[in-house]
């Protein structure tokens, strides 16, 4: 396949163990997106290898099939996880919501925090980036 469009699992992995392990800044930016991608029968063949045990094809339709949070610790995968469910029981209206929320500094892992995307569209990278580096100056 054509796996060097692709960062594998294997290779995410250790990053962001590595950075998390060292205490360096990780913001995890999550949306209401899929975990379910609809894919044709020739996107599904293109799949790189180490991705294809994550996708399912019947009669011609495919789906690739997204680990939650797959690349973090199972400890982070479950806080990211309370953050995304807490942030969903909103009766808010969404003209008065935030385009960000932010996740509370955790006691024992500080330096890792989830943010949830709130607006409709992409999350525009560069004012991410203008948060980051305020959340971990």
């Amino acid at each position: 396949g054509s796996g060097a469009r692709w960062p594998t699992p294997e290779a995410r992995r250790p990053t962001v163990a590595a950075r998390v392990r060292r205490g360096s800044p990780v913001l995890v930016v999550l949306e209401d997106a899929p975990v379910v991608v609809p894919l044709t029968d020739s996107e599904a063949a293109q799949v790189p290898d180490d991705l294809r045990g994550l996708v399912e094809v019947d009669g011609g339709v495919g789906e690739l099939r997204i680990p939650f949070l797959g690349w973090l610790s199972p400890e982070l995968r479950e806080r990211g996880r309370r953050f995304l469910e807490q942030g969903s029981a909103t009766g808010t209206p969404e003209v008065l919501r935030p385009p960000l929320l932010i996740e509370p500094p955790d006691q024992d892992t500080p330096h890792v925090r989830f943010a949830r995307w709130l607006r409709p569209g992409a999350h525009p990278v560069e004012a991410l980036v203008a948060v980051a580096t305020h959340l971990f100056s």
